[in-house]
Formats: C-alpha cells, structure tokens, sequence
C-alpha cells in the first residue's frame, strides 16, 4: 500500500511538473514575435499566437482577412523596426508573461537603448490553459517602468 501511495504521488508530482515546464523562454517566444514582425512574415507570428489570435492569424494566411490594418497599426510598425534588443521577462500570475523590446517615444518608437523617455511597448504573452506548455502571442502593450518593476521576474 505505501508504494502505490508513493508511485501516485510521484505521478501526480511529475504531472504538476510538466503542466509548468516551458517548451520555450518567453523571452524566446517574443524575439521568433518580433523577428516575424521585422520580417513582414504572419505565419512567424501565428506560429507562436495564443488560442484568441489563432483565428484571426489563420484569416491572414489564408486571404480571408485584409492583412494591411495589422500591418499599419503603430505597434505593428514599432515591433517591425525593433532592433533586437529586449529585457527580461516579467510575469503576472502563472499565466501572463510581458517582455520590453522599445519604447514609446515622442514621435515613434524608440530602442531600449535610446534614453527616451516613454512607456515600454511589450510582448504581451499568454498560457491559454493549465496544460499550456508555449507562450502565445496575445498583443503589443504599454507599460509604465513601475509596473514593469511592480510584476515579478520569476513565474
């Protein structure tokens, strides 16, 4: 009786495991995003899109969905000039990751590097469910430093 108790708890203990193990970093996950969107390339960035973008992703790829709205929106065109610098991930809760690649600057976007001052324009990326081992692509946010520096650095 105890080592079906032990077995079962070693199952179960392993089964939590994987359910928190990452296929991929998200910082990983948001440079093939912003490489996709340097590239002007959607089946990049729908390869790596969450459950609520799959749809429309695949509307792009198969020429149901115009995909020039997408394209010319300004957090398009920021993650489009991005010079391949991030910062580390940040996470909220078990299932939301965001990672910094440019600032919002006065008149565009800006590098990290640049010294303007600006909110940070971020990957936002999502766990569709508890099984969900690979980030998803959920949208480009903005983020003021203090909640950035408010979300915790380790999931």
């Amino acid at each position: 009786m105890k080592k079906t108790s032990l077995a079962a708890l070693c199952a179960l203990a392993l089964t939590a495991a994987t359910a928190q193990a990452q296929d991929y970093s998200a910082e990983e996950v948001a440079s093939a995003i912003l490489t996709g969107f340097v590239a002007r390339d959607a089946a990049q960035i729908a390869a790596h899109t969450n459950e609520t973008n799959a749809a429309y992703f695949a509307a792009i790829l198969d020429g149901s969905e115009n995909p020039e709205p997408f394209w010319a929106d300004t957090r398009a065109e920021a993650a489009a000039g991005w010079d391949g610098m991030i910062l580390p991930a940040r996470y909220d809760g078990d299932d939301r990751a965001y990672v910094p690649f440019a600032i919002e600057g006065e008149t565009s976007a800006a590098s990290l590097t640049s010294g303007e001052a600006g909110r940070y324009m971020v990957i936002a990326l999502t766990l569709d469910s508890a099984e969900d081992t690979s980030w998803g692509f959920e949208d480009i946010n903005f983020f003021d430093l203090p909640r950035y520096e408010g979300l915790s650095a380790a999931r």
